[in-house]
Order: C-alpha cells, then sequence, then structure tokens
C-alpha cells in the first residue's frame, strides 16, 4: 500500500510538471500574439510616416505665376480653359502636396458587402506621387489597413488585417503605369497640376470633353475628361487601366465619377466621388466617397 501511495505522489508530481509547462508554453504564445498584434500597428504606421516623409522630401518647390493670359493658356480647348478658370484662384503653383480626408464605402466584388471605410490620402502637386491609405471596416471591432504608394514612377500595394498581417501584396510594371493613371485621374483634386506645361498635353475631342495627356519620366498616361456646360467635369476615363486580379491583371475600362463641387481655399474641386470599372459583364462600382476635408502646403 505504502509502494501505491509513493507511486501515485510520484505520477501526481509528473502531472502538476506537465500542467505547469503547457500553462508556460500557452502563456508564450499568448504573449508574442498580443506583442505581434500590438507592434504590427505601430510597425504599419511607421511605414506609413516614412512614406509620407518621402513624398515630402520628394518634392522640388518652383513657385509658377498662374496666367490665364498666356499663349499656352489660350492654345487650350475652350472648355478646358472654362474649368480651370472656374477651378483656380490662386495667382501662382506654389502648393506642392494636397492632403484630402475621405469618408465612404468599399467592396471588393459585385457580390459584395459594403464596408465603410476612411481614406487619408497624400497627394504631389509637382510630380506624379501620392499615399493613399485606406481604413476598413471588416466585421465586429475588426480592421484593415490597404497601403497605397507611389513614387518616382515605382507603385506598391499592401492590404494588412488588423494593421499587423499582410494579406496582400502587388507590386510591378502593370501596377506601375495603373498607379500613374491613378495619379492623373486624380489631378481634379489639384487643378494647378492640369495647367499648360512641358508635361502636359491636351486636346479637344468636342464641345464638352478633351484629352490629356502627361509624361513623366519613362512614363505617360493618358485620359478623357467630361465637362457639362458649367465647365464642371463629371467623369474622367482612363480606357487601359489594369484591373487586379489574383491571376493575371488584364486592361479595362476605368471611370472617375464626380459631383458636388465646393470651394476649398483658392480651388474649387468636387467633393463627391465614385471608382468604377467598366467592364464586358456591365459597371463596377468599387468606392463611393465624400471629401470630408483637404488642405494645400
Amino acid at each position: 500500500m505504502l509502494y501505491l501511495f509513493l507511486e501515485l505522489i510520484k505520477q501526481s508530481k509528473k502531472l502538476t510538471v506537465v500542467k505547469m509547462i503547457i500553462r508556460i508554453v500557452l502563456l508564450t504564445v499568448f504573449l508574442i500574439v498580443i506583442g505581434f498584434f500590438i507592434s504590427g500597428p505601430i510597425f504599419t504606421n511607421s511605414e506609413i510616416k516614412e512614406k509620407r516623409e518621402k513624398l515630402t522630401l520628394d518634392q522640388s518647390f518652383v513657385e509658377d505665376s498662374v496666367n490665364f493670359s498666356s499663349s499656352d493658356f489660350l492654345l487650350l480647348p475652350p472648355i478646358v480653359r472654362k474649368y480651370l478658370k472656374n477651378s483656380v484662384s490662386i495667382k501662382s503653383r506654389s502648393h506642392q502636396l494636397a492632403h484630402l480626408k475621405l469618408l465612404g464605402e468599399t467592396r471588393d466584388d459585385a457580390a459584395s458587402d459594403w464596408r465603410q471605410t476612411k481614406v487619408d490620402f497624400h497627394y504631389s502637386l509637382s510630380s506624379p506621387g501620392f499615399v493613399w491609405v485606406a481604413t476598413s471596416e471588416q466585421f465586429m471591432f475588426l480592421w484593415s489597413k490597404k497601403i497605397n504608394s507611389f513614387f518616382n514612377n515605382t507603385a506598391e500595394s499592401k492590404n494588412k488585417f488588423l494593421s499587423s498581417i499582410i494579406t496582400e501584396e502587388t507590386e510591378g510594371v502593370k501596377l506601375d503605369e495603373t498607379y500613374f493613371l491613378f495619379y492623373l485621374l486624380n489631378s481634379v483634386f489639384s487643378p494647378t497640376v492640369l495647367l499648360p506645361s512641358q508635361n502636359i498635353q491636351w486636346k479637344k475631342l468636342d464641345d464638352l470633353s478633351a484629352e490629356v495627356v502627361i509624361w513623366h519620366k519613362s512614363s505617360r498616361g493618358k485620359v478623357v475628361f467630361y465637362f457639362n456646360d458649367l465647365g464642371s467635369v463629371e467623369k474622367i476615363v482612363a480606357e487601359d487601366m489594369y484591373m487586379p486580379n489574383p491571376i493575371d491583371s488584364k486592361k479595362e475600362k476605368f471611370t472617375l465619377h464626380l459631383a458636388n463641387y465646393k470651394e476649398f481655399g483658392s480651388y474649387k474641386i468636387p467633393t463627391y466621388l465614385e471608382y468604377q470599372w467598366n467592364i464586358s459583364g456591365g459597371d463596377f462600382t468599387f468606392s463611393k466617397f465624400n471629401i470630408t476635408n483637404i488642405e494645400y502646403n
């Protein structure tokens, strides 16, 4: 009996040790996971800050006067001249960056539910470049953060669940071309970008539409602006943007719809926008936003 009692004590001690080891392992794993989800957003915020600083440092400060009587301006299509006169009241192109805050909804495909999304959009006025940070609600208290950036004709896109886990990462020539066009599409929010220069060329298509081409180093992009009788841009169309696809991106038609013009400082810009793919199966609107604030510096 004494022997059996001693054996039970030994077995009990062994079980206690095993339980202790399991608890230590579980606690260690828990602390690692918690540490990851705490440090992940910190690292992501640092990455975003670094990209914005790079965008700022890439600016070349040149204070050009805005002259609506210059020969270059008078050669523009009449509807473009009307649009720029209505949109720009600043006397010189001294602003280098625009900072937009957007609030709206996004979705991944036509069958998906809309998700509330906030966007922090930094846009360069002196050379093609931007940082787009979109935070979307997933479900409950979970979120994802999409970071799109474009510098020196090079693009990058990342999607991070809870600002920590990379669920999607894209780069390459197709994305470079797409983001160059995306920069041109969004120039309507910083219209001095569209004033005559050696890198911009306008061509009249009809009384209410005009094609604009932009060059930067080895890159070239072309979109078409569609205006109303008041000279406001109602939509901008790119015919050959690469639509994201996990297998292979193909060129599709892309439209930015615009409405609700308001004055912000020296500019009059649209404050409602929709991003839309125009594919063979029909139009697919994947983002709808209102601009809640914009600053130029």
